[in-house]
């Protein structure tokens, strides 16, 4: 090999490695970004049935109680 290959080999090696570093970084973003995606919508549906049961109960008008609903959950 040359000098010119092993200068080559050296720069692959090292960008593989600062490539492998974000894929890293960049994954563990994503995972974490779906976990708390996925424990908002279902704190999101937990609270919206908790609304539906109680406006439920206070006998409020089920236009009322749906609207209220759509907003609590978004």
């Amino acid at each position: 090999m040359n000098m010119l290959d092993q200068a080559s080999t050296a720069q692959l090696a090292k960008l593989l490695s600062q490539l492998q570093d974000v894929s890293v970084n960049f994954g563990v973003r994503i995972v974490t970004a779906g976990l708390i995606l996925m424990a908002g919508r279902w704190m999101a549906k937990t609270l919206k049935r908790l609304l539906k049961k109680t406006m439920g109960r206070a006998n409020v008008d089920p236009t009322l109680t749906s609207f209220a609903c759509n907003i609590a959950f978004y």
